[in-house]
């Protein structure tokens, strides 16, 4: 009995070791919808790169969205595709804790999204970033092309093929670390572009 619970917590200890070593993507819309930005991911391309990259796993979180992607795998349904264990998710009550899983994060351009995985996530993980431009006045291209401009993040389109592109940069773009000092700076910006409206 006792041989037995050891090898079983052997095997967990090395599984819970090998998913956490397996270089993971995720899409994440936050709690909000942006259909654009799930259709851009869920195709065999843009899975193409990321496995070209050496991804083995993408995690797509789709929000309220109507939506539900079915290019690389049917929705609800965890399965390899191109080379990636891909999964859906609705929501997550620890997104958090996923993201610090992650070597790369997709998000839209909502500033809590942003700085959640700015601060959650060690200096290895990239970010990139897109505004949805349904949105009124934009502001997220505002603090997205800020942000990118310090260095912290790479921004793109919700298109394919702009995302392909931003993922294709990341190794030869430096990422600087977000210091929590560093909201004062960011939070000044936000009041002077809503000051120039």
């Amino acid at each position: 009995l006792m041989l037995n619970f050891k090898k079983k917590c052997t095997y967990r200890l090395w599984y819970h070791s090998f998913s956490t070593l397996m270089k993971k993507a995720l899409v994440t819309v936050g709690t909000t919808k942006f259909e654009e930005l799930v259709r851009a991911v869920d195709s065999p391309a843009f899975a193409e790169v990321l496995r070209r990259q050496g991804f083995q796993e993408l995690i797509i979180q789709t929000g309220t969205g109507r939506y539900l992607p079915r290019g690389l795998v049917p929705h609800g349904q965890q399965a390899h595709a191109q080379g990636l264990l891909v999964r859906h998710l609705n929501f997550t009550s620890s997104l958090p804790e996923l993201m610090s899983s992650c070597s790369l994060i997709i998000s839209h351009a909502g500033s809590g999204s942003i700085f959640e995985a700015l601060t959650c996530t060690s200096s290895g993980t990239r970010l990139v970033v897109v505004p949805n431009p349904n949105l009124m006045d934009n502001h997220q291209a505002e603090l997205s092309e800020h942000l990118a401009a310090m260095g912290h993040l790479v921004y793109a389109a919700p298109n394919t093929d702009a995302l392909m592109a931003a993922v294709d940069t990341l190794p030869s773009v430096p990422r600087v670390p977000f210091k929590k000092g560093t909201a004062n700076a960011i939070a000044s910006h936000i009041n002077d572009i809503v000051l120039q409206k």
